[in-house]
C-alpha cells in the first residue's frame, strides 16, 4: 500500500486539507494518508524539521512526505523532491530538509518546480504539484527522470551543544504540547562526557536546577521536575502532571548546561 504523509501549514479549520486528501484518493486511490501535523507556520521550520526528522524513520521504505509550510512560489528556494533512508521527500528548499537531515546531502535531488507551466504557479502546491510528482514516483518513474538536477539541499542547521570535560552547553529547540522542553543534547554525548558523574542540570531560573537523570516520569512526584532522555535519545526537561515551558519559562533557544560533578 502506499503511503503519504502530510507536513503544513493549513490548521484544521480550512478546506485545504480535504481537498488535498480527495485530490490524492482521486489519482491514487487507496493511498494511506497520514497526519503529522498541520497547525505550523512558515516561521516554525526547525520545529517541522524536527517533527519530521523525529517521525519519518517509522515509517517502511517508499512513504512519500509531502512538507508545506508557506509553499508559495519562490525563484531562490525551489520545489524539490528527493530520496533519503529508502524514502520520499517533497517540499521547499528553504532549509528546512538540511535541518531534518543534520547537513546530510541525499545522492539524488531534483528540481520539480518547472513540472507546472509559468501561467499555472502552484499557489497550492501540494495539491497542484507534490500529487503529480508523487504519482510519478508510484508509477515506477525514477527521480532523476522527475524534473531537473537540484545541486543540493540549502544548508541550515539546527544549534548544536558545545561541551568540555566537564560540563555540556545546550539549549531547548522543541516544545510539545504538553509543554515538556526537548534539548539538543542527545543520550551519546551525554553519557560520553558524564563518566559515571552526577550531574547538575541548570535551566535559566537557578530554583529549577535538576540534580539527575531520571528513567521515566513516574520517578518523581507530581508537580516535580524530572530529566530524561525521551523516545528519540534527546535530553527533555519535564514537570511531572503539569508543563515544564510554563513552570520554568523555558522556551525555544533557551540555554540548558549540564554541569558534572567531580567524583
Amino acid at each position: 500500500m502506499a503511503i503519504i504523509t502530510l507536513l503544513t501549514d493549513f490548521g484544521n479549520h480550512d478546506w485545504h486539507i480535504a481537498a488535498l486528501r480527495g485530490t490524492i484518493e482521486r489519482v491514487m486511490p487507496g493511498t494511506l494518508v497520514v497526519d503529522i501535523a498541520h497547525g505550523l507556520d512558515f516561521g516554525q521550520s526547525q520545529h517541522a524539521a524536527l517533527l519530521l526528522r523525529f517521525a519519518w524513520p517509522h515509517f517502511p521504505p517508499n512513504t512519500i512526505h509531502f512538507v508545506s509550510l508557506d509553499a508559495s512560489p519562490n525563484s531562490h528556494m525551489p520545489f524539490v523532491a528527493f530520496k533519503y533512508g529508502g524514502q520520499y521527500f517533497l517540499g521547499r528548499d528553504d532549509g528546512l530538509f538540511s535541518m531534518m537531515l543534520n547537513g546530510e546531502q541525499p545522492e539524488i535531488i531534483s528540481n520539480i518546480s518547472g513540472l507546472l507551466s509559468p501561467n499555472n504557479f502552484p499557489i497550492f502546491a501540494a495539491r497542484d504539484l507534490y500529487v503529480k510528482v508523487a504519482a510519478l514516483i508510484l508509477s515506477g518513474t525514477p527521480l532523476q527522470s522527475i524534473g531537473k538536477p537540484h545541486p543540493g539541499l540549502q544548508p541550515k542547521f539546527i544549534v548544536a551543544p558545545t561541551y568540555t570535560p566537564d560540563q555540556i552547553v545546550g539549549s531547548v529547540i522543541y516544545t510539545d504540547h504538553w509543554g515538556n522542553a526537548i534539548t539538543n543534547i542527545h543520550r551519546e554525548l551525554y553519557y560520553r562526557i558524564a563518566l559515571d558523574r552526577q550531574p547538575e542540570i541548570r535551566l535559566k531560573r537557578p530554583a529549577n536546577t535538576i540534580r539527575r537523570i531520571s528513567r521515566s516520569y513516574s520517578e518523581v512526584n507530581d508537580g516535580e521536575l524530572v530529566a530524561l532522555f525521551n523516545s528519540v535519545q534527546h535530553l527533555e526537561i519535564a514537570l511531572c502532571r503539569g508543563s515544564a515551558r510554563q513552570y520554568c519559562g523555558l522556551e525555544v533557544g533557551d540555554q540548558v548546561r549540564v554541569v558534572f560533578q567531580p567524583k
